[in-house]
C-alpha cells in the first residue's frame, strides 16, 4: 500500500526505492511473524502489524528514493497521476456505453457488496 500511494503521487519516488521498500517490507514481515507467533518473543495485536509494515515500507521508499538519482521527466509524466490524466480519461470514458465504463462497474460492485454485507450482517 505504501508503495502504491507514495509511488503514484510522489514524483521523486524511484524504482530503486520501490524495490527496496518491497524487500524491506517482506523481511520485516517475516521477522515479525517469526518473533511473534512462532517464537513468542513479543505480543502484538495482529491488526497493528499492517500499520507497522506500512510505516517501515513507506519510510524505506522515501529514504532510498532521496538517496538515489531522481527519475527522468519522461518517467514522471508516464507514471505519476495528474488531474489532466483524470480529465483525459473521463473524456475517453464518456463515449463508451455505461456497461463498458469501469467507473460505473466499480460503483455497481461497491453497491452490491454493501447489499450483501448488509444482508449477512
Amino acid at each position: 500500500m505504501a508503495l502504491f500511494v507514495i509511488g503514484l503521487f510522489w514524483k521523486r519516488a524511484t524504482a530503486t526505492g520501490a524495490i527496496s521498500a518491497i524487500v524491506v517490507g517482506h523481511v520485516v514481515a517475516a521477522a515479525l511473524f517469526v518473533l511473534g507467533p512462532v517464537l513468542d518473543v513479543y505480543t502484538i495485536q495482529f491488526l497493528c502489524v499492517p500499520a507497522v509494515l506500512l510505516a517501515v515500507s513507506g519510510l524505506t521508499l522515501v529514504l532510498v528514493s532521496l538517496r538515489t538519482a531522481p527519475p527522468s521527466a519522461e518517467q514522471i509524466e508516464l507514471y505519476t497521476w495528474t488531474p489532466a490524466f483524470f480529465r483525459a480519461e473521463t473524456a475517453e470514458l464518456a463515449v463508451l456505453p455505461w456497461y463498458q465504463n469501469y467507473r460505473i462497474q466499480s460503483a455497481v460492485l461497491l453497491v452490491l457488496t454493501a447489499v450483501f454485507v448488509a444482508l449477512l450482517w
